[in-house]
């Protein structure tokens, strides 16, 4: 049956699909009429909403979250009532939620660390404002279409400085998968409960699974409790020790043997990752069934499941619901009379930009960390200004300025390749609807450049440079040139950003017409492979990269470009943007059709890299 407030307007805002029902609340996407844009409202249950105490809480709910004003966390737009529905209106994220992340596997440690920075960022401001949430797991972190992450749903956040609760007759619910001891136990709780709860989602951004695993929360409760969890090496042999003592630290049972702050644990999280270097995710065994992405079809008359809706114990039939499998429910736990406050130490961060991946490496070898490409790294010494302002190095604002640059570039280039129309490829080329087979010139190329003749996956028909980040860093300074040659009247600088924009032009267009930048992409069980080709399909000698999974950074798959960041044995970095041609030289045929269901995009998605529209 189709929901009867869909079509049904509340106040301001006109309702226009269901999201996802939770016991609580049930979420809805709606119009907000006088400001033209979609939102997440989530209406109360009818038969809650005669419980003044119940409604005390949901209204305390929506002031909890407007005074948390940081952009990591989910803003409230609005509070209200239309007779007995009462509901709360919040910013509608297009993308998904960490959950349904996590079910394509495992992260990347690079990846995992920048998420981890993000989430911290967000509770350490909470914290410092008196706030936990109480209830953090992958379903109530949301991750736009720019790998921007937002923690939201603080309806089971308690005001650590208030005088009174508005639970004490009532209870609440945790998901016992991510509940720290303390809380399984009723003891008063305080920020490091919510560091414990982000350990388990990092061994599980790590791992690809929670350290504790039960058909009963009964069972969870008692692992929780007294077991130690398992150790990391175990799942992932190769894994550093550093990174297995950072997560086993988050997860210790006393609250004063963890990280002091979420802030803390991302630090020493980043620290071991930058030393330690990088792991692409484990590769699924054989015998382990894979979990499906893709959410399931909506129900008629209801729109399909977008993020940014408030994620509240979701009902075993919601496509949102992250315990759907499970048999048992999950227990209600009584909230604790008291609550110890936050450690003193925890201060809150400036609030950050919204940067990209940290995929840059330094020459030498060197890597820097991925708190500092973010520009969250926090300094050792902070000196605050009589107004509370924080004072950031020239250095550091000017890494954060060029790297929102970057991360915009990225994006807008992004937009264009998934906009622009295919390459058509090499004039003579098959057209096979299917992949040849392994024995064909584009595979047998690739072939000859693994020493150790090991079996070649697939290959795929680019076109592109190696030298993507210089492309960018051109394109940047002959619009810094411009713009200085205007401002300060000086003919030469407009002279030579003009020359740098023309050289940049020159170069797009060669690479377009196949000039230049014709590559195949070969990919192993262990390794990529970069090799450049004429336009008739013959590799060519030079600029052929070989490098193993662990020195990929970031790989960047759709059904039109290509992003990979690799690091060459030697310390070099290699930056590659490429687009697809739809009909592959060497034999490779029109790859944009095989590609979907190939062992490629298998490949890609075990080890945990991105892939869009395939």
């Amino acid at each position: 049956m189709s929901d009867p407030l869909i079509s049904q307007t509340l106040g301001n805002y006109e309702i226009v699909g269901k999201l996802g029902k939770g016991g609580m609340a049930t979420v809805y996407r709606a119009r907000q009429r006088n400001m033209q844009r979609d939102v997440a409202i989530k209406v109360m249950s009818a038969d809650l909403a005669a419980d003044p105490e119940f409604v005390a809480r949901f209204e305390r709910e929506a002031h909890v979250i407007a005074r948390l004003e940081h952009p990591r966390i989910l803003p409230v737009h609005d509070f209200g009532h239309e007779g007995e529905l009462f509901y709360l209106v919040m910013r509608l994220v297009e993308g998904e939620s960490l959950y349904y992340r996590l079910k394509r596997g495992p992260l990347p440690l690079k990846t995992a660390a920048r998420y981890l920075t993000q989430i911290a960022e967000a509770l350490d401001y909470a914290h410092a404002e008196g706030v936990i949430h109480r209830d953090l797991k992958p379903n109530n972190i949301l991750i736009d279409q720019w790998d921007n992450l937002y923690l939201m749903d603080f309806g089971l956040a308690k005001i650590m400085a208030a005088t009174q609760s508005l639970t004490q007759t009532g209870v609440v619910l945790g998901t016992p998968a991510y509940m720290a001891p303390e809380v399984w136990r009723g003891e008063p709780v305080d920020a490091r409960t919510d560091v414990y709860a982000l350990g388990v989602i990092l061994y599980e951004m790590v791992l690809g699974h929670t350290p504790f695993e039960s058909d009963t929360p009964f069972t969870l409760m008692y692992k929780h409790i007294n077991d130690p969890p398992p150790s990391p090496r175990e799942t992932m042999p190769d894994l550093p020790v550093e990174v297995e003592q950072v997560i086993l630290k988050a997860l210790a049972k006393s609250k004063d043997e963890r990280y002091q702050s979420a802030g803390e644990l991302a630090r020493a999280f980043n620290e071991v990752v930058r030393v330690a270097g990088t792991l692409s995710g484990r590769v699924r065994p054989a015998d382990e069934p894979v979990i499906p992405a893709a959410a399931p079809e909506p129900a008629a008359g209801e729109s399909a499941p977008v993020a940014g809706a408030l994620d509240l114990a979701q009902e075993a039939d919601s496509p949102v619901a992250q315990d759907a499998a499970a048999p048992a429910p999950e227990p209600e736990i009584a909230l604790p009379e008291e609550i110890v406050p936050p450690p003193a130490q925890i201060v809150p961060p400036p609030p950050p930009l919204p940067l990209p991946p940290d995929i840059s490496f330094s020459t030498g070898g060197h890597r820097p960390a991925p708190y500092e490409a973010s520009g969250s790294k926090v300094r050792r010494k902070q000196k605050t200004r009589p107004s509370g302002a924080e004072a950031i190095p020239a250095s550091q604002a000017l890494r954060q300025a060029m790297a929102v640059i970057d991360q915009a570039m990225d994006a807008a280039v992004e937009k264009v390749a998934e906009a622009v129309p295919p390459l058509p490829g090499a004039e003579g080329a098959g057209g096979a609807s299917a992949f040849a087979g392994t024995d064909v010139p584009a595979v047998r190329a690739v072939s000859r450049v693994l020493a150790s003749g090991e079996p070649v996956i697939g290959v795929l028909d680019v076109r592109g440079t190696p030298q993507w980040r210089l492309w960018k860093q051109l394109a940047v300074g002959g619009l810094v040139l411009n713009i200085l040659g205007g401002v300060l009247n000086a003919g030469l600088l407009g002279v030579l950003g003009w020359l740098a924009w023309i050289f940049l032009a020159v170069q797009l267009y060669r690479t377009w017409r196949g000039i230049i930048g014709q590559y195949y992409l070969g990919f192993t069980e262990s390794r990529l492979i970069l090799l450049p080709h004429d336009a008739q399909g013959r590799a060519l000698s030079g600029e052929s990269y070989a490098v193993t999974w662990p020195h990929v950074g970031r790989l960047r798959l759709s059904d039109r470009y290509v992003l990979a960041d690799l690091l060459l044995d030697d310390g070099e970095p290699i930056h590659f943007a490429g687009l697809l041609v739809t009909v592959g030289a060497g034999g490779l045929g029109e790859q944009l059709r095989w590609l979907p269901g190939s062992p490629i995009v298998g490949l890609l998605t075990a080890r945990g890299f991105e892939v869009h529209n395939l």
